[in-house]
This record gives C-alpha cells, structure tokens and sequence, in this order.
C-alpha cells in the first residue's frame, strides 16, 4: 500500500512537470494567451474572407469585429484612471472604433491610440466642449471649425476619413511619419508622440501594457486592415 501510494505521487509531479514544460514551449513569444487567442480568430477569419472575396463566394464580410472589440475595451477600460472617460461603456466604444476602422481601413488600432494621447480618451477640455478626442483642427492659434464635433462619433469618424485620405493614402503608414504631419512639434523633438503611439499599438496587439511599454518597433498600420467589402464602400462622413 504504501509502495502504491509513493508511485501515485511521483506520478502526479511527473505529468505536473512535464505539463508545465509543455506549456512553455508551445507559448508565443511575449503573447498573452487572450491576446494570441483574439488576434489569431480574428487573422484566421480575416484570410478567409479575402479568399472568399477572390472566389467571389462572399456575399456579407467576415464578422469579427467583436474579437478585436475586446482589446480595444480592455486597453481604453486599463489606461481610463479614475474611470472617468466619457468613453463608456468600453465594449461599445471599442466596437465603434473597430466599425470605424474598417468603414474607412485603417489599423483598428490607430484612432484609440492617438484619442489616448491627445486627450486621454476624451477627458481633455477641448474633447469635453467640442466632441474632439483628437487634437484634430488645433494648432497653437487655438481650435478651428474644422475641430468642433456635435457628438464623439461624428468626431471619430470624421478624423477616420482624414487619416485615410490625407495620411495612408499618402503613404504614411506607421507611427513616426504620420506624426511629422500629424504633430510637427514632436517630430521636431524628441519624437514622443510616435513612440507613445507605437507602445499603445503594442499593447493593443499584445493587450498588456507591459509588452506595449517594452515595444521598440514603428509599426506598419498596414497589417491590421481588415479586408474590403465586396462593394469596396469607405465612405466619408
């Protein structure tokens, strides 16, 4: 009996041991699960819809909105200190923004990184009076028309269809030269708007803040583009 019971717990730290090993070895590099997990549904669903678009077997697109959706809220939800942004509730302004993006195509990344930076989603005094989260139509004279918004989704997506047209378009496709139009200043300097930017795309992707502050790369805004509907409509507002 006693023999019986040793072999049991030996067993028992063997399968705990080589458990853990195996989980270490088949873990991605710097990814949460949650994050690998979203991301890759969202990557998966997103190769299938461009074939489907090939084979012209696609009627409606892919439906994953909701899984990028979650890192959006959880990066607005763990960076609103305080939880005072009007940015509530964050399940629905992560959709939106993810809407956004692809009514437009942009990275769905982008318009919450630069609405955390300009504003710190929409706190700033500018956001809370004229709708504009980001720093949109204000030079230093002071803001213009152009910046005042009647609702924070008009202001959205009214910055969406700048940032396609007058940006990506244009070939300005990472952080560092959107910023040497965006925000002068800083490019000037030291570059701190684009390096904030890039550490809040590298949370976003990762959804952890710590990857994100240890992110070193200018992201290519290119990567996350979900495909074209059939009709190829990007409207603007």
């Amino acid at each position: 009996m006693i023999y019986a019971t040793i072999w049991c717990l030996a067993s028992c730290i063997f399968l705990l041991i080589g458990g853990s090993i195996l989980a270490v070895g088949y873990m991605p590099d710097h990814w949460s699960w949650q994050a690998s997990r979203i991301l890759g549904e969202w990557t998966d669903a997103q190769a299938s819809h461009e074939g489907e678009l090939a084979t012209g077997e696609s009627e409606k697109p892919a439906q994953t909105a909701d899984a990028r959706a979650i890192l959006v809220a959880n990066f607005i939800e763990r960076n609103d200190h305080g939880h005072n942004s009007p940015l509530q509730p964050y399940d629905y302004w992560g959709q939106f923004f993810v809407a956004t993006a692809d009514e437009f195509g942009l990275d769905f990344r982008l318009l919450p990184a630069i609405a955390r930076k300009e504003s710190t989603f929409c706190k700033s005094n500018i956001a809370q009076k004229y709708y504009n989260c980001f720093g949109y139509g204000v030079p230093a004279s002071g803001i213009t028309d152009a910046g005042k918004f009647d609702s924070f989704e008009e202001g959205i997506r009214t910055v969406a269809a700048s940032l396609k047209k007058s940006y990506l378009d244009k070939g300005l496709t990472d952080p560092i030269s959107i910023m040497r139009k965006y925000c002068p200043p800083s490019a000037e300097g030291e570059g701190a708007w684009a390096r904030n930017i890039n550490q809040w795309l590298g949370e976003m992707r990762y959804d952890d803040k710590t990857a994100g502050l240890n992110s070193t790369e200018n992201a290519d805004l290119t990567e996350f583009v979900a495909p074209p509907t059939p009709e190829g409509n990007q409207n603007e507002p």
